[in-house]
């Protein structure tokens, strides 16, 4: 009998001891590494082409309740498209998401770069009247970011050149000078632009 009491009191102790242990809280295992953080860390940033398959499989759907997530995901979708030159598929992106776009509540900064991107696109698959209507349209709104113009009227000489319409180009390049002397741009491209231009002007 006495041997029996010790038993069913070492029991008592043993089940009380799994009770309290399952009401302790477990410490989560630390979470794996997203698909978009995995790309922008080697050895997957320097395959762009393999970054673009995993974040075309992985890429939430837009909706109201994830547009800042979205977001980065798709920033870095057409970075990697543009890498890569695939222009056609940036346009048909962005024409893909323009219905979704009108119905999500988005910041003004973000739609012009996502609008910037498809303009970049039709310059350099040389669709310039595609590229100067957007132009056009953008360049007539209000309040607008000085840095979004800046990229735009770089855009609109580039649209000029590629329509061979010089004068205009040389009229919009004297026209930003003049407003944005401050803002000069020293980029690369930017100074081939300049370069481009300053060939085509007729010269005495």
């Amino acid at each position: 009998m006495f041997f029996l009491r010790i038993f069913i009191f070492a029991l008592l102790i043993s089940v009380s001891g799994l009770l309290y242990a399952a009401e302790l809280p477990v410490a989560p295992a630390a979470a794996e590494k997203t698909v978009l953080e995995k790309i922008t860390q080697p050895p997957l940033s320097q395959m762009p082409d393999l970054s673009l398959r995993l974040l075309q499989q992985a890429q939430p759907a837009l909706r109201n309740d994830n547009v800042e997530i979205w977001l980065q995901w798709e920033k870095k979708r057409l970075q990697l498209m543009s890498r890569l030159g695939l222009w056609q598929d940036m346009v048909q992106r962005c024409n893909e998401q323009d219905e979704m776009l009108k119905q999500i509540d988005m910041l003004s900064a973000d739609r012009h770069w996502l609008a910037t991107q498809r303009i970049q696109a039709w310059i350099e698959l040389r669709e310039y009247d595609q590229a100067l209507q957007a132009l056009r349209n953008l360049l007539w709104q209000a309040n607008v970011a000085t840095e979004s113009i800046i990229v735009w009227r770089q855009q609109l000489i580039h649209v000029y050149l590629g329509l061979d319409n010089i004068e205009d180009a040389e009229r919009a390049m004297r026209r930003y000078r003049e407003e944005y002397a401050d803002k000069q741009s020293e980029t690369v491209n930017w100074k081939i632009l300049q370069a481009q231009l300053l060939m085509r002007v007729d010269r005495p």
